[in-house]
């Protein structure tokens, strides 16, 4: 009976943190800028997006680097997805070595009552060393490997 009381208790406050953790969004790493906007929450969050080329500003006295937050790749991003970036103020100068225009970030912070995220941390994601080949593009060299 001892034990099967203990069990229960012990279930229940695993229960409990866990959903402690679900409230507070410490279970997902981060949302997508769309996910963030439709949230539309004041609560720490992690956003993931990309530095819209052009819109890095370090205010060196302030201490503070602001930039836009865009949902797609600027490569890949039409002016109209462009329009709606987040403007983003980190709190600091020390970004990461791969932060830059066009950089994927994910940051972590809070939005303001004036429409900013003000970020605590800015992560910046390595660019994958493995991208597909464009269409249409002929048979290479390592082709030729895999075919010996």
């Amino acid at each position: 009976m001892q034990i099967a009381v203990g069990a229960a208790l012990a279930a229940a406050l695993l229960g409990w943190y866990g959903a402690g953790l679900y409230d507070s969004g410490a279970l997902a790493y981060y949302q997508t800028l769309e996910e963030f906007r439709s949230a539309g929450t004041g609560r720490p969050s992690r956003v993931h997006g990309y530095v819209a080329p052009g819109s890095i500003e370090r205010d060196v006295p302030g201490r503070q680097v602001r930039f836009l937050l865009q949902g797609a790749p600027p490569h890949a991003s039409a002016p109209a997805k462009a329009a709606n970036a987040l403007a983003v103020a980190f709190a600091g100068l020390d970004v990461p070595d791969l932060f830059g225009p066009g950089a994927e970030v994910v940051v972590e912070g809070r939005l303001t009552a004036g429409g900013a995220f003000l970020a605590n941390n800015v992560l910046a994601k390595c660019p994958s060393k493995f991208e597909s080949a464009p269409a249409g593009a002929g048979a290479g060299a390592g082709d030729a490997r895999a075919a010996r």
